[in-house]
């Protein structure tokens, strides 16, 4: 079986010099999981965490997600479905970095101060933030559509 030239340059500079740094990204990773856990029942849980949490999102979250995604994009206009993916994506992330401190399991007993912020109204503040941003985006994105057509005077 021959290759043209196309198929050997598909994969050119860029992409090599992203799997090497990628390389060694994880590997540094790994590293500072086995320095981080020396003990073989701390390494354990964590790989067992990690292995959950990883089937956890793709049988769970990720099917679901996608479902809810495609019934917002069969239902909103299409001047609406860029705001709403915002919304949803920023406020996604903004829970997911605010999960543990919302749970209360992040602080730190020795150090009160070590979580001195309310994570509730915090991420109340943030969904607020993000849904305005979303819904002025989606009013200018609504009137650019509906807006009246000029006539220049010539």
């Amino acid at each position: 079986m021959e290759t043209t030239s196309e198929e050997q340059n598909e994969h050119g500079l860029i992409f090599w010099v992203s799997v090497i740094v990628g390389a060694i990204v994880v590997g540094v990773g790994v590293r500072g999981v086995f320095h981080q856990f020396p003990l073989g029942q701390q390494r354990y849980r964590f790989f067992r965490y990690l292995v959950v949490s990883d089937l956890t999102h793709d049988v769970i979250v990720a099917p679901i997600l996608f479902i809810v995604g495609w019934i917002v994009s069969r239902i909103s206009p299409p001047w609406l479905r860029a705001p709403l993916a915002f919304g949803g994506f920023a406020s996604a992330i903004s829970l997911a970095i605010a999960w543990y401190p919302l749970q209360g399991t992040a602080s730190y007993k020795q150090n009160p101060t070590f979580q001195p912020l309310n994570y509730s109204t915090a991420i109340m503040t943030v969904f607020a933030v993000v849904w305005s941003i979303a819904t002025v985006w989606a009013v200018v994105r609504f009137r650019g559509r509906h807006a009246l057509p000029t006539t220049s005077a010539s």
